[in-house]
């Protein structure tokens, strides 16, 4: 009988193990399936942020040009064609 006992015991210690190990795969794997979407946003983000800053520097781009080209429609010389 105490064979029996020491098995059974055997038993449990392993199975409490095999789901304390599972307990902590997961809270793991949850943790880095937390960290990969921090990441994957922040990218999504940092992209956006590049894209905007391209679109303003075309903006400006254009704007100093209708800047120059209003300059150019103030002078006399525009102004005598007329």
């Amino acid at each position: 009988m105490p064979k029996n006992r020491t098995t059974k015991s055997n038993v449990f210690k392993r199975a409490f193990l095999v789901l304390i190990f599972c307990v902590f795969f997961l809270v793991f794997s949850f943790s880095l399936w937390r960290v990969y979407q921090k990441k994957y946003q922040q990218n999504e983000v940092n992209q956006e942020i590049q894209k905007l800053q391209r679109e303003i520097e075309k903006l400006e781009g254009e704007n100093k040009d209708l800047g120059e080209l209003l300059s150019y429609l103030e002078t006399m010389d525009f102004k005598e064609k007329r």
